[in-house]
């Protein structure tokens, strides 16, 4: 089996990039040596976090990509739900405290969906998005195979409410999986690396 000559991740043979550290195979990020991987069994993304330098920075990117993306997508949402109050709320002549109600829960319908079109689609035709790509990330397949709609969906699914997405992060803090996934990233074979180059 190929390793990364980047990270010495082990790489499945066929694979496009690495599924550690995003490492593309076409400018020659693999060996067929066997490199030592890095050792992370028995440990958690929690315990890598309080720890290992890399997958603090990994993180600390990751948030700050998506405060980005949660700014660009809120903003989109608002416009939305104001159209939708100005059209739908005054046509249909609102009580005074209905019109206070209907944007907010419009907006939070709104961009609950927003999300997770916008992540979803994103990861699947880019590989990142306007975030991440500031941030110089991008999002691979644990297999090195190309991410699927399917696959990108169901990674950005707990984005349809706060509080899914937190749930999701915790449990892949806690539970020994990948190193950088959450829950849903462990579920669609997906995480989320630096760019080749890093």
């Amino acid at each position: 089996m190929p390793f990364c000559t980047k990270c010495g991740n082990a790489i499945p043979d066929n694979a496009a990039f690495c599924p550690n550290c995003g490492a593309s195979a076409a400018q020659g990020g693999y060996s067929g040596g066997a490199a030592a991987a890095p050792s992370a069994a028995g440990e958690t993304e929690f315990d890598r976090l309080t720890k290992d330098a890399r997958t603090q920075d990994l993180w600390l990117k990751r948030v700050i990509a998506y405060i980005i993306d949660a700014i660009i997508v809120g903003i989109a949402a608002g416009i939305i739900s104001l159209i939708l109050f100005l059209i739908i709320g005054v046509g249909i002549g609102l009580t005074f405290f209905g019109s206070i109600l209907y944007p907010f829960s419009a907006f939070t319908g709104v961009s609950g969906l927003l999300f997770v079109a916008y992540f979803t689609l994103a990861d699947y035709y880019y590989h990142r998005t306007i975030g991440k790509s500031l941030m110089n990330l991008r999002v691979t397949t644990t297999d090195g195979s190309r991410l699927d709609i399917g696959k990108a969906l169901i990674r950005n699914i707990s984005k349809i409410y706060w509080l899914f997405l937190l749930l999701d992060l915790i449990i892949g803090f806690v539970t020994h999986i990948r190193p950088g996934q959450k829950l849903t990233d462990h579920i669609a074979n997906t995480n989320v690396v630096f760019e080749t180059g890093r």
